[in-house]
């Protein structure tokens, strides 16, 4: 006799093997998705131009540049902002 349904006692190790492995591969496709739908939300957030990464002086030096304000009140910004040196 061969055994159960015709396999030999040695292969019935062989469908918890691949349910382990399979279920393996789609919990590590679960973490890679997620992993990339997290960055991709995180590296877009700040609007481009406005990144925390840009000084105050950037920000007088856009605001003077899109007419928000005037020379006199953008030099006494700057001033204020410089400790009354120039650069």
């Amino acid at each position: 006799m061969m055994g159960w349904y015709g396999y030999g006692g040695h292969m019935l190790w062989f469908g918890p093997v691949m349910m382990a492995v399979s279920v393996g591969l789609i919990c590590a496709g679960v973490v890679v998705v997620t992993y990339l739908l997290v960055r991709d939300r995180h590296s877009s957030a700040a609007p481009p131009g406005l990144g925390s990464l840009q000084g105050p002086l950037q920000v007088l030096d856009m605001r003077f540049a899109r007419g928000e304000l005037d020379d006199e009140e953008y030099q006494r910004r700057r001033a204020m902002l410089t400790g009354g040196r120039s650069s």
